[in-house]
């Protein structure tokens, strides 16, 4: 690799610097708002690298990547929302107690993994970058693990990525038993010379079936509700963006130019995963009461709505800048829903309050308004939820509410199988 290959990477190769400073912090001293600090710079100086010196053309470094205009843009909103998921990770996190270091060596690996997704010009890389940010993702999923819903909800995570993947490799080894190559542009020249044959149309369509389960498009969704709702906010917040986009921004550098060339069957395929997406996506949103179920199945119509432009772009290229415009958007807002139904999973005013398997016993929301050190009478209110946990959920062995210290404490007790001990704190007015 030459030096111009270098200063081209320089943009991962600094997010990777930071994570092995990272992982030698935690060796000698632990300190979430060190580990806060050198992840954001490290973000940061990755970020100006993608700004100061954009590609004045494609610098192709080795054949697995490719650092362009389109990469750097890409770049530069995964950047930015991983630098926001931080933001909401720390207080969440700080909030939450225990060794929070680790998360942040995760999310930087995980962005890593999204930066050599939207560089991809090879499908060894595509899948190295996609592996990169899917292991990752299942200890992101999965943290903190004293949170037996979390727990719950990185094992489905990581069973359908391993599906996902399976899918994903199956469909490459077809397209290269048809072609004899996986460098992308060779692909587009060969398919330009010949059709598309059944072997490589079968391979592409299992690459579409694996990239719409790490999408959650309809009909391969199941997993994103209960994987919304399991993970931390922060978590799905980086899913939801940084993930969700890469992933996006791998799709249009590889599927618009083979879509153009392999036919309509492809097309048709796209519009009907876009439109089954769109309305499947809000109609199943309307029937949640749980906010970040609902979030989830908003992120399925979104992914719908950026696949029309998916669509559109093997016809029209004005569908690509239509996808840019939309991702900006999508990334934006989609961080500022996930840090909202983050703040309905924090204390309010003076309150004092601690889940760990709450999930599975009373709703979140109901117990933190109950717990409003303003309305003390509430407290008779909770105790009787509580106490009635006792009777619809079998597993739970006792509950009660204690008075000491100036603070009110239910308990809910679980049996030797799950330990944890489930205590809400409010302050006495």
């Amino acid at each position: 690799m030459t030096g111009a290959g270098v200063l081209a990477i320089l943009p991962l190769i600094i997010p990777s610097v930071a994570a092995v400073l990272l992982v030698l912090l935690i060796s000698f001293r632990r300190s979430h708002f060190a580990a806060a600090a050198i992840t954001l710079v490290g973000l940061a100086l990755a970020f100006a690298a993608t700004c100061w010196r954009p590609p004045p053309d494609a610098q192709q470094v080795t054949a697995l990547l490719v650092m362009d205009g389109y990469a750097a843009f890409f770049n530069g909103l995964i950047l930015a929302a991983a630098a926001a998921t931080v933001l909401i990770a720390y207080g969440y996190l700080r909030a939450w107690g225990g060794m929070p270091e680790e998360y942040y060596v995760l999310l930087l690996l995980a962005t890593i993994g999204s930066q050599v997704l939207v560089a991809s010009t090879h499908l060894i890389s595509f899948f190295i970058g996609l592996e990169i940010l899917s292991v990752s993702l299942y200890g992101l999923t999965a943290y903190p693990r004293t949170r037996l819903v979390s727990l719950e909800a990185g094992v489905k995570y990581l069973v359908l990525a391993a599906t996902s993947a399976a899918f994903l490799l199956f469909g490459m080894a077809l397209v290269y038993a048809e072609l004899g190559t996986m460098e992308l542009g060779e692909i587009i020249s060969r398919i330009a010379d010949q059709p598309a044959g059944l072997v490589f149309s079968g391979g592409l369509a299992l690459l579409v079936v694996g990239i719409g389960f790490k999408l959650g498009l309809v009909p391969f969704h199941l997993w994103v509700a209960d994987v919304y709702q399991g993970a931390p906010a922060p978590t799905t917040a980086f899913i939801a963006t940084v993930s969700k986009g890469a992933i996006f921004a791998l799709l249009v550098r590889y599927f618009v130019p083979l879509n153009a060339l392999a036919g309509a069957a492809q097309f048709w395929m796209f519009g009907v995963l876009a439109i089954a997406s769109m309305f499947a996506g809000n109609l199943l949103a309307l029937l949640q009461n749980n906010l970040k179920r609902m979030l989830a199945y908003s992120s399925i119509a979104h992914a719908g709505y950026l696949l029309i432009g998916v669509t559109v772009a093997t016809r029209d290229p004005f569908g690509l800048k239509a996808v840019a415009v939309y991702a900006v958007a999508y990334l934006f807002c989609g961080g500022s829903g996930r840090k909202c139904a983050d703040a309905f999973h924090r204390p309010v005013g003076r309150s004092r309050l601690r889940f760990h398997n709450l999930d599975h016993l009373i709703d979140r929301d109901v117990v933190q308004h109950l717990a409003n050190p303003a309305r003390p009478e509430n407290l008779h209110t909770l105790q009787a939820l509580a106490l009635a946990q006792t009777e619809m959920n079998p597993g739970v062995t006792g509950a009660g509410i204690s008075h000491s210290g100036g603070h009110h404490q239910v308990l809910i007790r679980q049996p030797h199988s799950c330990p944890d001990t489930v205590t809400v704190t409010a302050r006495a007015p």
